[in-house]
């Protein structure tokens, strides 16, 4: 799974936090950034690639739609005013429109699930690597788990619950060990977020005794990335994608995020 990559382009603080808090409430899977300049834009765009551009009518220009076009990236415009004739072509580029009264934000999710799909976007090469490991860090408590696939944002896990890591939902840390061969052993801590749980084995009291689940790794250093992606490589050559490896039945619980 990768995050998917949402820029938010409007000179109107109020208007972008009010969008930042609605889109992280609903989706785990965002990495927001936000411009109140088209020149900022411009520099922005030449570091990043976006999934999906929320901007403000009064500064879009045919230079960024041009780029947003060659990038693949869907635009979703926040208007005030349906008779403003800028949006004459807008209907060319298939572009979403939003205008901004009482019922804005629930058609905000709607067009952005549609124009931002997260099926089209978590579509990323999973690997199984044999002997790759997770230790956990669960308040003061560690648990040691046995990595079933893992790639670019996330990992999937297998490991023994205990009642002292009840609080994993709500934050935990996360360090992968690989084999020594790989040419970064040591991968963490870093920030991880529980995406999906699925209860294996329970006792007779009904606590979970084994467990599986999918673990987002956040805030990972540029390093931690570069490291990461090194390792990737390194699985690339040594085994085929985790899907080419199963059934499709077995792919029930891949690391996809979902």
């Amino acid at each position: 799974m990768r995050q998917r990559t949402v820029l938010i382009l409007s000179s109107q603080r109020v208007l972008v936090d009010l969008i930042v808090r609605q889109l992280g409430g609903e989706f785990d899977d965002l990495k927001i950034l936000c411009s109140s300049s088209v020149s900022h834009t411009l520099h922005l765009l030449e570091k990043h690639s976006f999934d999906i551009a929320i901007c403000c009518n009064r500064l879009i220009s045919q230079r960024l739609f041009h780029i947003f076009n060659k990038e693949d990236t869907a635009i979703i415009v926040l208007k005030r005013n349906r008779f403003e004739a800028i949006y004459a072509p807008l209907r060319e580029h298939n572009v979403g429109q939003i205008y901004l009264n009482e019922s804005w934000s629930h058609r905000l999710f709607t067009l952005f699930r549609s124009r931002c799909n997260p099926k089209l976007f978590r579509q990323e090469a999973r690997f199984h690597i044999p002997s790759l490991t997770a230790e956990l860090a669960v308040a003061h408590f560690r648990a040691k788990a046995e990595v079933l696939n893992v790639n670019s944002h996330a990992f999937l896990i297998d490991f023994d619950y205990r009642p002292e890591y009840a609080g994993l939902l709500n934050g935990l840390s996360a360090t992968l060990n690989f084999p020594v061969h790989y040419p970064h052993k040591t991968l963490g801590p870093v920030e991880g977020a529980v995406l999906r749980i699925h209860i294996l084995e329970t006792c007779k009291n009904g606590i979970p005794r084994r467990i599986r689940m999918v673990v987002l790794m956040r805030q990972m250093t540029d390093e931690q990335q570069k490291h990461l992606h090194s390792n990737l490589d390194q699985a690339a050559r040594e085994t085929a994608n985790y899907e080419e490896q199963v059934e499709p039945d077995d792919q029930v619980y891949i690391a996809s995020g979902e």
